[in-house]
């Protein structure tokens, strides 16, 4: 959807480029400089911030979560799966001890939001779903095709505050044709705290080697500049037409707890303010009218009651 968009290099995109198959990517253009001693008051780099970026090591790091357990009760389980998916994605050996540190420290992190102090290493695992696939079909039912004007009117009416103005503008110089058919996609993880239900997506893009680099300023920044803000109502709307179809008496307000974007580089538990993490709960009205545009009309996806 976003291949085609209007207005330049910096917004337009190939279909080959990495953004446009929903892969993680270096976003910096250069690799980071070489750590310096840090000196008195000065931040200390963020622990992966040499790990090598790329649609591949970006690709290595989702599979190695979907396979843990996240509780790791087996200390070397996590190794043996690193040093299996360092050699299925050709990369060195040697790096495992980093990046093992980087996802105990990701693990260890507080999510923040309405999830508080919840981290994901205490997530079971009959409570979580790894790559959830969706399908979603778009303009059923004698709907429209969806088309990016269509798009954007529906953020302009009912977006929060998440979405900026200039966000929507962005969604309606996409260039795609009226669409009709099928979108289909993996939520890389779907997971249920108390009653209520998320969904979060690993992101391994390198925004800088400081701590800073990954503050909130910094993570919108980024997910308006690779899309994740569609990309996070898309995933939204497709839970919440699951869950309508499967959870009996299912209501958007009281079941839908949210996205959480975790940017893996900027997370550690001792960072302030929950650096690295973009949390949003869109709207009902946006989902389901987002829902609507994309000419979804089956029973039970639009929720329970107001």
């Amino acid at each position: 959807m976003a291949a085609g968009a209007s207005g330049g290099a910096a917004h337009a995109r190939s279909e080959s480029h990495p953004a446009s198959q929903g892969l993680d990517y270096d976003a910096s253009g250069a690799p980071p400089a070489a750590a310096a001693g840090v000196g008195d008051g000065e931040e200390a780099p963020v622990l992966l911030h040499a790990f090598p970026a790329g649609a591949g090591p970006g690709t290595m790091i989702h599979q190695v979560f979907e396979r843990i357990d996240f509780a790791l009760p087996d200390a070397d389980a996590l190794a043996r799966e690193l040093d299996a998916a360092l050699t299925r994605h050709g990369l060195e050996p040697e790096l495992a001890p980093v990046l093992g540190a980087g996802i105990r420290q990701t693990l260890a992190t507080p999510l923040g939001g309405p999830l508080e102090g919840f981290c994901l290493r205490d997530l079971s695992r009959r409570d979580r779903v790894d790559e959830m696939e969706f399908t979603l079909p778009v303009a059923g039912s004698g709907a429209p095709p969806l088309t990016a004007s269509g798009l954007a009117d529906v953020f302009a009416a009912h977006a929060g505050d998440a979405v900026s103005a200039a966000y929507v503008e962005r969604l309606r110089g996409f260039g795609f044709a009226p669409l009709q058919g099928h979108l289909r996609g993996f939520i890389d993880l779907s997971f249920r705290q108390g009653d209520r239900f998320y969904l979060a997506d690993y992101k391994s893009n390198q925004l800088g080697r400081l701590p800073s680099d990954y503050g909130p300023d910094e993570l919108r920044t980024s997910m308006e500049h690779h899309d994740y803000i569609l990309q996070y109502h898309l995933y939204t709307v497709a839970l919440h037409r699951h869950l309508g179809r499967r959870l009996p008496g299912y209501d958007y307000d009281r079941h839908m707890g949210g996205a959480y974007y975790l940017f893996l580089r900027g997370m550690a538990p001792e960072s302030p303010g929950g650096l690295g993490i973009f949390y949003d709960r869109p709207p009902r009205g946006l989902i389901e009218a987002l829902s609507a545009c994309l000419g979804d009309d089956a029973p039970g996806a639009q929720g329970g009651g107001e």
